[in-house]
């Protein structure tokens, strides 16, 4: 007779694929979860860049910093100087964001040549005949049919931001559901309608010299 001290311990081996299928089931339903809330996270933040850029812009403006006949290149040395968007990863999406590195130094030299935004901004900036809902940055891979190509967008073919002049920033699917054009107060998809006359959209900003 065997002693009940004498049998192995441990799990059976049909115990242990219970146990892993029951882990690669909460997997399954956890990681997308997961996801999903981080990707959430990395718009907000996002919308927040945008907002605050929005912000800056517009105080430039008020101030007299910037007119419609402001390069690129000086809008975005005047950002980082006045505005303190110093650093590359203030044009980058937080999804994708690259090592901090900033665009001045205390000097006031320019230390980066060029930057490769993921917000196209709608250049120049106008300095009047805007409504509210003229955009001014929206994220790079936007049709003209009104959706994101999902191999440029930082967030894939789920959608894109929108920053309007008047501080509202909205991501959205199709752009067409935010979109006005200025010539027929209809909705349109295609975002070319709604810029001021003589304005495009630019993502590589060229700095230096």
């Amino acid at each position: 007779m065997v002693s009940a001290k004498n049998k192995t311990s441990g799990f059976a081996l049909i115990e242990v694929l219970i146990a892993l299928t029951v882990v690669a089931i909460l997997s399954g339903i956890v990681f997308p979860i997961g996801k999903a809330v981080l990707d959430r996270v990395h718009i907000m933040c996002d919308k927040t860049k945008l907002q605050m850029l929005v912000i800056a812009c517009n105080e430039l403006r008020d101030e007299g910093y910037i007119d419609e006949k402001t390069s690129l290149r000086d809008l975005v040395l005047c950002l980082a100087t006045v505005k303190g968007f110093n650093d590359v990863n203030d044009w980058r999406s937080n999804k994708r964001g690259c090592k901090s590195q900033k665009i001045v130094d205390d000097n006031g030299n320019v230390l980066v040549k060029e930057i490769i935004s993921d917000w196209l901004i709608v250049h120049p900036l106008p300095s009047c005949g805007i409504s509210n809902r003229t955009p001014l940055f929206y994220s790079v891979g936007l049709d003209e049919d009104g959706t994101w190509d999902a191999p440029d967008s930082p967030y894939g073919a789920k959608g894109g931001l929108i920053a309007f002049a008047g501080g509202d920033v909205v991501f959205v699917r199709n752009a067409k559901s935010v979109l006005i054009s200025p010539e027929t107060g209809q909705p349109t998809e295609n975002i070319a309608e709604t810029f001021p006359k003589g304005a495009v959209p630019v993502r590589y900003f060229q700095l230096g010299k």
